[in-house]
C-alpha cells in the first residue's frame, strides 16, 4: 500500500480541508444534543453555530479568514442537519442575517479558548 502521508495540501485546499474539519465538528456537536431535531429553527441552536463558526475559524491561516464564508457554512451546517425546503431556508437564513447585523455573535479571546482547552485536558486526565 502506498502512503502518501508526506503529500500535505498548501493554500487554497488547506482552507478548504480546514473548513471541511470545521464543518463535520460543529455537526456531531450538535447531533450530541439530544432531541436536536426538534430544534430546527431554535434561535439558540442558531446561535450556537454562529458562534462555533466564529470561533473556529482560524487566525492560523490568513487565507482562511479571507476564503471562509460564514454564512454560507452556517446555511450548510442547518441544512445538513436538518432537511429544509427553500421557504425554512429563508427563514433561517434571515436569523443568521439578523444574528450578525445585531453583534450577537461573540468572539472569545484566545486566553478563554487556551484556558478552557488545558482545563478539559486537565479533566479528561482526571
Amino acid at each position: 500500500m502506498i502512503n502518501l502521508d508526506y503529500v500535505k495540501v498548501e493554500n487554497k485546499l488547506k482552507v478548504q480541508q480546514y473548513n471541511s474539519e470545521l464543518f463535520a465538528i460543529i455537526v456531531a456537536k450538535i447531533k450530541e444534543i439530544e432531541g436536536y431535531d426538534k430544534l430546527r429553527f431554535d434561535n439558540e441552536l442558531l446561535k450556537f453555530v454562529c458562534v462555533c463558526i466564529e470561533n473556529g475559524v482560524s487566525e492560523k491561516y490568513a487565507l482562511n479568514k479571507k476564503k471562509t464564508d460564514k454564512k454560507k457554512l452556517a446555511m450548510d451546517i442547518m441544512s445538513a442537519v436538518f432537511l429544509m425546503n427553500e421557504a425554512e431556508k429563508l427563514i433561517v437564513n434571515n436569523a443568521i442575517e439578523f444574528l450578525c447585523d445585531n453583534n450577537m455573535i461573540i468572539k472569545y479571546s484566545g486566553f478563554k479558548k487556551y484556558t478552557s482547552i488545558i482545563g478539559s485536558y486537565i479533566k479528561s486526565k482526571l
